[in-house]
């Protein structure tokens, strides 16, 4: 018995018209992907015609596995460079692989890519491959204080430098 092969398309791939269509691959997409798209109404009408002849088909990931991809890209610092889409892609990665099937990830996105290599998911990129796999931290640029990776604010607390975000050895 073969596993379920997935290959789960990011937005940079259909506003670029570029999505390899193999016989035994199913071709996925979220709904918060589709919404990035609406604004350029002739890539939507092409996306539009192949979820019609169900040549790509939209999944919804389980909330267990957001959570999951949510404190992945806290742990990996990656996080504060990703959108809530960013999110439902890794989580969608994670899921289907779970279930056992082959999954790959079609993403341009260096933070998506960050975390789906830590999780030995396949990863195909078009222009923007990552090379490292890192961890980053949050840090004052003036005095060097340490920040959560869930911190949410622009500046520091102690003396008002611009927080930024630094790569950590492994």
């Amino acid at each position: 018995m073969h596993n379920k092969r997935y290959r789960i398309i990011d937005t940079t791939a259909l506003l670029m018209w570029h999505i390899p269509f193999d016989t035994d691959v199913i071709n996925v997409t979220t709904d918060s992907v589709l919404k990035e798209i609406k604004k350029d109404e002739l890539t939507k009408s092409i996306v539009d015609s192949y979820l019609e002849a169900k040549r790509i088909i939209v999944k919804k990931p389980k909330k267990e596995y957001i959570d999951r991809a949510y404190r992945l890209a806290l742990e990996t610092g990656d996080k504060i460079k990703m959108s809530d889409t960013d999110i439902e892609i890794v989580a969608l990665a994670l899921q289907l692989a779970d279930e056992g099937s082959d999954v790959e990830v079609i993403t341009d996105d260096y933070s998506i890519q960050n975390i789906l290599q830590r999780m030995n998911i396949n990863i195909l990129s078009y222009f923007r491959k990552i090379k490292n796999i890192y961890n980053w931290v949050l840090v004052c640029e003036k005095c060097g204080k340490k920040y959560p990776n869930d911190y949410d604010k622009e500046y520091c607390e102690i003396c008002g430098g611009r927080i930024i975000r630094k790569r950590k050895n492994l």
